[in-house]
């Protein structure tokens, strides 16, 4: 079990090139690694892991990297210590999304081998409170980036699937508060060059396994000095951060 560490509102995720700046996490790669212990986490697992979330010291992110049985979950009442969910190796499907709208303080989901699918896309925008989601390893349709198209408030978003390539139109328009955005196996149509472009606070773009025009990308940053881009985990020049 990994700690969870906020920063200014979002939470430093693990891995990527280097710390946050100005807030903004810095994000994992594409394909999160896979811990030493792959088995399920046990109850106990659950419990400290909870625990250590209510606790002053954690500021409220519950964060497992084994597989967890989402009956846990279900049995957590709300609360309102917790800020932020992260399962590196799942085990969250609707019931659980369902449930975690009774935390009202919930800030940050960060989820990753699950059976995201339709149903519990359409369960996130009612995380009304939602400001930094990773969804990674999903399967990416027009039903997925509806919902994503309506959690407006989100100032940190992660999404793709690196096994096949979904296309971004307009989804992203109105994320007026969106600061960070990472996208893996996207096609960036004319469309979301447009939308992007129009984005007022984004200051870092990623993309991992990702179709776009490399001439705009460039233009986006050269018009916006301070802001950080990355393809594939390089900076457009091909270097890395130290």
């Amino acid at each position: 079990m990994l700690r969870c560490l906020w920063l200014g509102g979002l939470v430093a995720i693990q891995g990527g090139c280097g710390s946050s700046r100005n807030g903004i996490p810095d994000p994992t790669p594409a394909i999160a690694p896979r811990t030493s212990d792959s088995s399920r986490a046990s109850e106990a697992d659950w419990r400290e892991a909870v625990d250590w979330a209510r606790s002053p010291a954690s500021l409220g992110c519950i964060e497992l990297d084994q597989p967890i049985d989402e009956r846990w979950l279900l049995e957590l009442p709300p609360d309102g210590a917790i800020r932020g969910v992260v399962l590196r190796q799942g085990g969250l499907g609707h019931e659980g999304l369902k449930h975690l709208v009774g935390f009202d303080r919930l800030e940050r989901l960060d989820i990753r081998r699950s059976a995201f699918g339709e149903t519990e896309f359409q369960a996130l925008p009612q995380l009304k409170q939602l400001r930094l989601l990773n969804i990674d390893g999903a399967t990416i349709d027009s039903a997925a980036l509806e919902a994503i198209s309506r959690l407006k408030q989100l100032r940190s978003l992660r999404l793709g699937d690196a096994s096949e390539s979904w296309p971004l139109a307009t989804e992203l328009q109105g994320f007026d508060d969106l600061e960070h955005l990472h996208l893996i196996g996207a096609r960036i149509t004319p469309a979301a060059r447009e939308t992007i472009d129009d984005l007022p606070r984004l200051r870092t773009i990623y993309l991992d396994q990702a179709t776009f025009d490399a001439d705009w990308l460039a233009a986006w940053q050269a018009a916006r000095p301070g802001r950080h881009v990355h393809i594939d985990e390089l900076h457009l020049d091909g270097s890395r951060d130290p």
